[in-house]
């Protein structure tokens, strides 16, 4: 399962949660957790996308200098 598919259904998860039944006692320590976890796939996220750029970036400056 790719992180975007599990950051969705987190998403799913968090969005419902106030109407599954679940005693807020239970919430209070659930919503936090699922709150890190889409935070920390966010950031993984972000970081490869930055990543690419940055590759995509230094490939095309590379190609660019062998033509000149």
């Amino acid at each position: 399962m790719s992180r975007e598919s599990v950051l969705s259904i987190l998403g799913v998860l968090v969005l419902f949660s106030p109407f599954l039944g679940v005693p807020l006692s239970l919430l209070a320590w659930i919503l936090p957790v699922l709150g890190a976890l889409v935070f920390g796939i966010a950031l993984s996220l972000r970081r490869d996308r930055i990543r690419k750029e940055q590759r995509h970036t230094d490939t095309h400056e590379a190609s660019s200098s062998l033509a000149a």
